[in-house]
């Protein structure tokens, strides 16, 4: 549950290659994160600058969803979500990762990371997360 506070949706990747597409049905900001330097570095992820490669990216983000093919490397905010009340909030996802390591953390106002989801075996996946 999102208390009263901004937080960020970071999507962090590690590895060359990667796919995918992201499907939010909130009217909030997510983001993307890759890059083997900063995909467990907790400090990195909860800067609010983005620093990432795009090899190749087709698709569009707005303030309600993303739909987004990637190659991509590096730490890149999508969606930064601020509430002024308690809100429950749900993001869709279907993902498509050729190697690397994929996963969508949210950073809270006080810069604590929380994992919403994570792949490390190069797959696919699709489903729900809950964004706190």
């Amino acid at each position: 549950m999102l208390k009263n506070k901004a937080t960020k949706i970071v999507v962090s990747l590690a590895g060359l290659l990667c796919m995918g597409s992201l499907f939010c049905g909130c009217g909030n900001t997510i983001g993307m994160a890759t890059s083997t330097n900063s995909y467990n570095n907790e400090k990195v992820l909860a800067k609010d600058s983005s620093s990432y490669n795009y090899w190749e990216k087709e698709g569009t983000a707005d303030e309600t969803s993303a739909d987004i093919n990637f190659f991509f490397s590096g730490n890149d905010v999508i969606w930064k979500i601020d509430s002024e009340k308690d809100t429950d909030l749900q993001c869709s996802y279907d993902i498509n990762i050729s190697s690397g390591k994929f996963k969508i953390i949210e950073v809270t106002d006080d810069k604590n990371i929380v994992t919403l989801w994570e792949n490390t075996d190069s797959s696919e996946n699709s489903g729900n997360f809950p964004i706190c």
